[in-house]
């Protein structure tokens, strides 16, 4: 199964899960048992092994189901049933992106990542979230992240928004342009020597 397609089948069985949690009243308990079971799959990577081998059988998956989802909410075990049943339990890591992504939606929430060189004072930050609250019209949550290979400045990610106003970007798009230029100053060279 490509890409697209395991999303597109997590997208629907997180928008049915999505539905049904929220028609009980259990959107938080329900996405708070999805992280925890993310969790669990990312510190026993022999588990999704299990879920992801067509060897396993239903009993065998069930017996694992039981044992993880024993105080978990109704809505959810029964939904973990539906996923052994189909044998899409190795979906969970996927469903639980496409059901926080959806929360976030319908929400008008938005991830940001927003990083800089350098530490930035908490001032600066405010006044950056401010003005990408205004633009993007969301209430926004921003992780802050480092990285001195940006050199100076910025940059800045919200869903398929990229700004960079990072020194590296204008270097490599500098270096590009003299490099263009240089093979365009050797081409019409050629074309005055050979006139």
């Amino acid at each position: 199964m490509n890409f697209q397609d395991k999303k597109r089948l997590a997208n629907c069985y997180a928008s049915a899960l999505y539905e049904c949690a929220q028609k009980q009243k259990k959107l938080y308990i329900v996405q708070e048992q999805l992280e925890i079971l993310q969790g669990i799959i990312e510190n026993e990577p022999d588990l999704m092994t299990i879920f992801e081998s067509p060897l396993s059988n239903f009993e065998q998956r069930q017996l694992f189901v039981d044992q993880i989802a024993r105080d978990f909410d109704p809505v959810m075990t029964a939904f973990l049933g539906v996923l052994n049943t189909r044998m899409r339990l190795w979906l969970i890591p996927e469903i639980t992106e496409a059901f926080i992504s959806e929360d976030d939606e319908r929400n008008n929430r938005l991830k940001v990542t927003l990083t800089t060189a350098d530490q930035v004072d908490k001032y600066i930050l405010e006044d950056i979230e401010g003005i990408l609250q205004q633009y993007l019209e969301k209430e926004l949550i921003i992780t802050h992240e480092i990285d001195a290979g940006i050199i100076s400045g910025f940059v800045i990610r919200a869903g398929d928004l990229l700004i960079d106003g990072s020194a590296r970007i204008k270097l490599t798009n500098l270096t590009n342009n003299l490099m263009r230029h240089g093979r365009d100053e050797i081409q019409s060279g050629r074309d005055f020597i050979s006139n």
